[in-house]
């Protein structure tokens, strides 16, 4: 007996849904945009300088009037 060749319809090509830029993202009702977070004023205002090159590290602490958080440095970041 003889196969009889049996013919596979073809794949159609699946789109993909275009990306919304993100302008078109935040007018879209009902949908917000993250505000960056704030960590700390010093941070986020860039206030650090560039170590020197003999820098050996140290303490950074903040000015925080309760709970100041304090964190060592050993090295050049």
């Amino acid at each position: 007996m003889a196969k009889k060749a049996v013919k596979k319809p073809a794949k159609k090509p699946v789109k993909k849904p275009a990306k919304a830029s993100a302008k078109a993202v935040a007018k879209k009702p009902g949908r917000k945009v993250a505000k960056p977070i704030s960590l700390h004023p010093l941070i986020d205002n860039g206030v650090f300088r560039k170590a020197g090159p003999k820098f050996a590290g140290g303490m950074l602490t903040c000015h925080c009037a309760t709970d100041p958080v304090t964190v060592s440095i050993a090295a050049q970041s």
